[in-house]
């Protein structure tokens, strides 16, 4: 039997080792380390792609679906196959180094708190005329104040100390700042990048909704750009 215990399936990392020892799957599993073999070879049986097999008279019933169609880009405005090619490999590159910084033994975090409240995040990250914007007065902490500040940049110090939750919420926090058409700015873009540089699989289905969420509001931001530099 393959040793499933080389397999890293969606490219996540092992929790525990299991030892993949002789044993007769249709036998009941009698302890917890039979149990996650059982579970480990039934995996590795399972194809890789399903297919459903769809009744073709379901089709007779004709349904409309009206779909927002988002403004074609011209093509003097889309990125070449060769820069394409250049920024994903540099992409995957930075995770592969950021990865490596986590789990340096040796970590520069900053001695900055990761905010809790949806207040703090955008005052921390845009500053406090940003963060009224957004959110009622009525709830700014009692020992804010309204004076200027500095806002914290992506730092690698900073966002390495942030969890898988923390980027997450940061990152659905964006969704809804960028829901005001003409709201991204380069600011944003940097903090976008350096979230997406740090999330780690696999992902929930709810999360990779605001992922695709984020992707049209770019798209449309990005429709936005080209109609004025088009002019």
């Amino acid at each position: 039997m393959e040793d499933v215990n080389d397999q890293e399936e969606y490219g996540v990392k092992r929790a525990f080792f299991v030892p993949n020892d002789v044993f007769n799957p249709e036998n009941a599993p009698t302890t917890g380390l039979e149990y996650l073999r059982k579970v480990m070879f039934e995996t590795a049986k399972c194809p890789a792609t399903v297919v459903a097999d769809v009744d073709p008279s379901w089709k007779k019933v004709s349904s409309k679906v009206e779909a927002s169609v988002e403004r074609r880009v011209p093509d003097r405005f889309l990125p070449t196959e060769r820069f394409e090619a250049e920024v994903i490999a540099n992409f995957s590159r930075l995770r592969l180094e950021v990865s490596q910084c986590r789990s340096s033994k040796t970590k520069m975090e900053s001695d900055i708190p990761v905010p809790q409240q949806h207040y703090e995040w955008a005052d921390l990250c845009y500053g406090n005329e940003f963060a009224l914007k957004h959110y009622d007065q009525n709830i700014r902490p009692n020992n804010e104040t309204t004076e200027k500040k500095a806002v914290m940049k992506p730092y690698l110090s900073f966002v390495l100390k942030m969890s898988q939750a923390d980027i997450e919420k940061l990152l659905e926090l964006h969704k809804e700042w960028l829901e005001p058409p003409g709201s991204f700015t380069l600011a944003i873009g940097q903090w976008l990048f350096s979230l997406m540089a740090l999330i780690e699989k696999p992902l929930t289905a709810e999360f990779v909704s605001v992922l695709r969420d984020i992707c049209r509001v770019c798209q449309r931001e990005r429709s936005i750009l080209v109609g004025i530099s088009g002019r």
